[in-house]
């Protein structure tokens, strides 16, 4: 918690209205713990997934996303610069149904997001999305990160909402990985939520704007606030947690018995930029290296736009940043941009040189490595290891 948070009590929850940031407290009465989301909502204290009103029914108000951050394999994500949030359902462990959970969070899911993609009727009944982050362990403080819908603007629904096999200790399932986007609503009034709460239409009285242009057009209008930071803080690159960190170390003894690191970055870099071609090309570069070059396809069918781009790629050391990617620059054609991999992370300069000479080039760190391969259903390091000896198979000779 940053010096300076406003901080709304518990007590003033049922009249306060929602501001974007700003921190709202429980507390604790005869020892027992006030949760502050149930206090503003009615919903219950249970999961990330909560509603009020019937999932099975199709008859939910409205639904409250709640990230505690707690787990490494479930990394919710607010991508603050696009205002696309990624959240993960509620189907967390082998044995059960991808809709057949205990909360039916997923069940709130599925419709929701079937319906956002129907007529200006259909996502009149899409309950508005209000996503929360804990703001501490200890402690009821909850931090308001915004008004979400389901989707965003130029996905397809199989990228707003997929469904992709993970495995845990050898045992596999499925689970919802969903794309919404936060609005340009800074203000969410108490009015409006205590209409939701009651029964009302999600565009009675108080509605923000952007929310009725989406009801209404289907008008993305995203809270978007660019970074003023120049560079990445060095925990902001590497994983935090222990599993993470063992991806990196297995996909790092796994290159160094001599598979091609180059071709498992352009395959991270698949995950993460769909529209890349799957096939790349190696071309000879400065210095004596060779690089990847492909096309990223943007636009509808029959009017594709192909952009080229180059790939370098570094298993770096752990602890040690990348200080010079110089040969990728040198190595880009006109209208081409590059792709930089690394199992490391950066040095600031790096940064410092992309954006003050304009550099058209993706830095993607360790910790971006990691979470690209969770959200594509790598739960283990087991997992991980079987994909790589599958697809990246090392050099016998």
């Amino acid at each position: 918690m940053a010096d300076g948070d406003r901080i709304v009590a518990y007590d003033d929850l049922g009249t306060a209205d929602l501001h974007i940031d700003r921190i709202y407290a429980g507390k604790t009465l005869n020892g027992r713990s006030l949760d502050p989301v149930s206090r503003i909502f009615g919903v219950g204290v249970q999961g990330g997934i909560r509603f009020k009103g019937s999932a099975v029914g199709n008859s939910v108000q409205l639904v409250v996303l709640y990230s505690t951050g707690d787990s490494p394999d479930w990394r919710d994500q607010l991508d603050s610069q696009t205002g696309i949030l990624t959240y993960y359902g509620d189907n967390k462990e082998p044995g059960g149904s991808l809709l057949e959970t205990h909360l039916r969070g997923n069940i709130a899911l599925h419709h929701a997001f079937k319906a956002g993609r129907g007529s200006e009727q259909d996502r009149q009944n899409v309950p508005p999305f209000f996503y929360f982050e804990r703001v501490q362990k200890k402690g009821s403080l909850v931090r308001f990160r915004g008004l979400a819908v389901p989707g965003a603007e130029a996905m397809t629904s199989e990228e707003e909402l997929s469904a992709p096999w993970w495995s845990r200790d050898g045992k596999r399932f499925q689970n919802y990985c969903a794309r919404f986007t936060i609005l340009d609503a800074p203000t969410v009034s108490r009015s409006w939520i205590a209409g939701l709460v009651s029964g009302a239409p999600s565009l009675s009285a108080g509605c923000p704007d952007a929310w009725r242009q989406w009801v209404e057009n289907r008008t993305y209008r995203a809270l978007v606030a660019p970074s003023t930071d120049l560079a990445r803080e060095i925990e902001g690159q590497i994983p935090t947690d222990a599993v993470g960190i063992e991806f990196l170390e297995t996909i790092r003894r796994h290159f160094a018995g001599g598979a091609n690191f180059q071709e498992f970055a352009h395959a991270v870099w698949q995950f993460m930029a769909p529209g890349t071609e799957r096939q790349a090309v190696t071309r000879g570069g400065h210095y004596g290296r060779s690089y990847l070059g492909g096309k990223y396809l943007i636009g509808p069918e029959g009017g594709t736009i192909a952009l080229g781009f180059v790939l370098d790629a570094d298993t770096g050391h752990a602890g040690k940043p990348i200080a010079d990617v110089s040969r990728l620059f040198s190595s880009l054609r006109h209208r081409e941009f590059g792709v930089f991999v690394t199992l490391s992370y950066f040095a600031e300069s790096v940064y410092h040189e992309v954006r003050a000479d304009s550099h058209q080039v993706a830095l993607v760190c360790g910790r971006d490595v990691v979470e690209t391969l969770r959200r594509e259903g790598f739960g283990d390091v087991l997992s991980v290891q079987a994909w790589l000896d599958s697809r990246f198979p090392r050099d016998t000779d």
